[in-house]
């Protein structure tokens, strides 16, 4: 039953399922060619050290540059939520006579003021939220430093098990 449909479904539109997969390989076959590796432009330094992957990892992570333009855009947020409405400036004619004398009108220039405090507390709940975001800018650079650092001493560790694995049958070699 259940293999039956989707071949049905298939043969319905026109297609059998092998053009089908044929298809789905094509296309992921131009998905791969278009996707470029990233090049590593930057020259390692030898022996790379963990002080140089903590390095490298604070400045090249989109990570933290992105926790950086989100703390940016919450700094502007106060002036944002704290500001007045924008006036309203109304021109009307009340009376125009076919004469063109004695044009009866008015010119309104409104603006609204809040009287409650909520102006002062949206732009207090934005200073805090904007601090978060600062203080979260440190966090999102700690969490990339101990990933940088695990992924360092993994494979520093996995080299130095390769490293007496060798070692190893190089001496059940000789004891053989």
């Amino acid at each position: 039953g259940l293999r039956e449909r989707p071949q049905f479904r298939a043969k319905h539109r026109g297609m059998s399922l092998e053009a089908l997969r044929v298809v789905r390989v094509l296309v992921l076959l131009v998905i791969g060619a278009l996707a470029r590796p990233a090049s590593a432009e930057i020259a390692l330094p030898t022996p790379l050290r963990v002080q140089d992957v903590v390095t490298l990892a604070r400045t090249q992570r989109s990570e933290i540059t992105a926790a950086k333009a989100r703390a940016r855009a919450a700094r502007e947020r106060p002036t944002i939520v704290s500001a007045l409405d924008e006036p309203t400036v109304s021109l009307s004619i009340d009376h125009l006579p076919f004469d063109g004398m004695g044009i009866d009108g008015s010119v309104t220039v409104q603006q609204s003021f809040p009287l409650s405090h909520i102006r002062g507390h949206r732009r207090r709940s934005a200073e805090a939220n904007a601090r978060r975001e600062t203080a979260q800018i440190e966090t999102v650079e700690r969490d990339v430093e101990l990933d940088a650092v695990r992924a360092f001493w993994m494979l520093a560790e996995a080299r130095a098990t390769t490293e007496i694995t060798v070692k190893q049958k190089a001496l059940a070699d000789q004891l053989v």
